[in-house]
């Protein structure tokens, strides 16, 4: 697909839910905060895994577009 080998910024916790149960690779899910010099770093990170590991699907979200994930996995 399209979106695997790169970083994805979803717009959206509903979207990262369809995600989640329409793929059967592995994700995986960065919640971020944009004013976060830590989140920025692992954003960084995470860019270069996708590269590196283009079976695995890697994603992020703002967390404060997905409040109810962000309270359930805090």
């Amino acid at each position: 697909s399209e979106y695997y080998g790169t970083l994805t910024d979803l717009p959206s916790e509903s979207v990262l839910m369809d995600l989640s149960l329409t793929i059967s690779a592995p994700i995986i899910v960065h919640f971020y905060r944009r004013d976060f010099v830590r989140c920025q770093r692992m954003t960084e990170a995470l860019g270069m895994l996708a590269r590196r590991w283009p079976s695995v699907r890697v994603v992020e979200v703002e967390a404060t577009r997905a409040p109810f994930l962000t309270a359930k996995w805090a």
